[in-house]
């Protein structure tokens, strides 16, 4: 049994990115950050090239969101966020969500369900960028399984896809199948490429998509 799990960054001397950790319920995970001075000693980068630990500690069973805020002043900010599951016996899952431009939005991207703007963080990766190319995007959303809601994009050519098997949470927006918009109000696990996350509780998730099909609109 494990009640600890570890996430690693890099950084760099000389204007690397520092990082803070933000947990949602500290009471069922605690955190620590310590460094590795003697990771990548041949990188060629500005100054002493090193790696960031963040080492989690589950404290009581429950589940929460654990957000690792990395700032530069010579580069990208990005908040890197992962939903953290301790178990009965106090074994750790870490489920990464990828990291999320800090801003909040890839291209100035902006989500809208049935006309009503919703307040989405979006993936900072090749798919999510793709998407931003389309705009505007306009999807009508069909509900299925009882937890989740799809569109298809194959009129606008589809998504470079990069596959992975995931647990899918309410809120995360995904890719399925190159071609399908899927957004959760409920979970699945299954063969995703996460494009983002709504930012809303799960019971206004539910009461936004869990009451019949959608239209979204995808805009600048």
């Amino acid at each position: 049994m494990n009640n600890t799990a570890k996430l690693m960054f890099h950084s760099f001397d000389g204007g690397g990115p520092g990082f803070s950790v933000v947990i949602a319920d500290p009471e069922i995970v605690s955190y620590r950050l310590s460094s590795d001075r003697k990771a990548d000693p041949y990188s060629t980068e500005t100054g002493s090239s090193y790696n960031v630990i963040c080492t989690l500690t589950g404290l009581r069973p429950g589940k929460t969101n654990v957000t690792v805020q990395e700032r530069s002043p010579i580069a990208d900010n990005r908040d890197h966020i992962y939903t953290v599951t301790v178990g009965g016996d106090m074994s750790m899952t870490v489920d990464g969500r990828g990291a999320f431009e800090a801003a909040g939005y890839l291209a100035e991207m902006k989500m809208l369900i049935n006309d009503m703007e919703i307040p989405v963080k979006w993936l900072w990766n090749d798919s999510a960028l793709e998407l931003s190319y389309m705009l505007p995007v306009t999807l009508k959303m069909s509900m299925y399984g009882g937890f989740e809601q799809v569109g298809t994009l194959s009129e606008y050519g589809g998504l470079p896809a990069g596959d992975e098997r995931i647990t899918a949470q309410p809120g995360d927006i995904v890719l399925y199948s190159g071609d399908q918009l899927v957004i959760f109000y409920g979970s699945n696990t299954w063969e995703y490429t996460r494009l983002g996350i709504i930012d809303l509780p799960e019971s206004e998730l539910r009461e936004l998509l869990g009451n019949g099909d959608v239209t979204v609109n995808i805009v600048k």
